[in-house]
């Protein structure tokens, strides 16, 4: 997360840079608040998933799987 984290800075700056012009300036800003909760919704869609799909795993009837020919 943190080389996506600084990836993703950067192609914001990048983005920033290109809408620059002699007509208007928009500048980039980052908090720390806002890194927190990206952060803390990417570990939450991870748990989530990990959890769903532990649940199909544990469903799944291994005995039956194997004793089906191709």
């Amino acid at each position: 997360m943190p080389v996506g984290t600084l990836i993703g800075y950067t192609l914001g700056e990048l983005i920033m840079m290109g809408f620059n012009n002699e007509l208007y300036r928009l500048s980039f800003g980052l908090a720390a608040k806002t890194l927190a909760w990206s952060w803390l919704c990417v570990i939450a869609a991870a748990a989530i998933s990990s959890l769903v799909v532990r649940r199909r795993l544990d469903r799944l009837d291994l005995v039956g799987v194997l004793k089906t020919r191709e």
